[in-house]
């Protein structure tokens, strides 16, 4: 027979999701800021290092928060990385499609 899941007081589901939401952000500029700081600016070698990071980034960001949302103790965190994943999914169509809409003005205005 399996013991009931522990229920979490509001304030600690709150705290959590947010540990779990600002620590995919803190956790994930590292490694684009390194790469960005060993390439020099120079766009080869940060497109040449940037698509193992992103692999393997990716790859971790499934199992990771799959393991922690089967667990219930980490399950908020989970739900704010994944959040955070969203929210990041979000802002970057939006920028595409703001970047897209700027480079056909010119087109237009002819």
């Amino acid at each position: 027979m399996s013991q009931p899941l522990p229920e979490y007081p509001r304030r600690t589901k709150v705290i959590h999701f947010a540990v779990g939401f600002l620590s995919w952000y803190a956790i994930h500029s590292l490694p684009w800021w390194l790469i960005l700081r060993s390439s020099g600016g120079d766009s080869i070698a940060f497109g040449f290092f940037s698509i193992p990071v992103f692999l393997v980034l990716g790859f971790l960001n499934t199992v990771g928060l799959g393991l922690m949302a089967l667990w219930p103790r980490t399950r908020w965190l989970a739900f704010g990385a994944a959040a955070a994943l969203a929210l990041n999914l979000a802002a970057s169509l939006l920028l595409g499609a703001f970047v897209n809409a700027l480079c056909f003005i010119p087109v237009y205005l002819q």
